[in-house]
């Protein structure tokens, strides 16, 4: 829907922003700290744009994102969106956890009604490397396609001949 666009397009904008207001030496140090600093950092930037999305009548979205630095990423999810992380020799790990109940329903978004009464994004730091590939999808993609299907995709696509060879291309 329009209003789910206007809620995930504003949230992408958000993370621009205050990505761009820590600037390249802000994520740096954070990124030298080797702790979630800056994962709070971003978290707290965010946090009243976020309570303004939450409580407009904007509409619904679930994200998946990855802000990617040599030796750290910043991932932030809400929803049944996930973010997944190829390294070599070609594994795919599943970064996120779904936000849904045992039925499947959905538990957290970004929009009105999500049933956190905080910032609905679950932001956290994560190791990373240089070679690592980062790919988000929406529940369209990964209900429809197998672990290994995703992995093999990703790897088809990339042109590192370090995981096609480790995925056997």
């Amino acid at each position: 829907s329009e209003g789910a666009a206007q809620a995930a397009s504003l949230v992408v904008r958000e993370v621009e922003t205050a990505v761009a207001r820590m600037g390249r030496r802000g994520l740096r140090a954070h990124e030298r700290s080797g702790e979630s600093a800056w994962a709070a950092s971003l978290a707290s930037s965010m946090d009243a744009r976020l309570r303004t999305v939450a409580s407009a009548e904007q509409g619904l979205t679930t994200l998946a994102l990855a802000v990617a630095l040599p030796r750290m990423a910043l991932v932030a999810s809400a929803g049944d969106s996930r973010v997944y992380r190829l390294r070599l020799p070609g594994i795919l790990e599943c970064i996120t956890a779904d936000d849904t109940d045992e039925e499947g329903r959905l538990t957290v978004w970004v929009g009105p009604g999500s049933l956190l009464d905080h910032s609905p994004l679950r932001l956290r730091s994560v190791p990373a490397s240089e070679e690592d590939v980062w790919l988000a999808t929406s529940d369209g993609v990964h209900t429809a396609a197998t672990h290994d299907e995703l992995r093999r995709f990703v790897i088809h696509c990339i042109s590192t001949e370090a995981y096609r060879s480790a995925a056997g291309f």
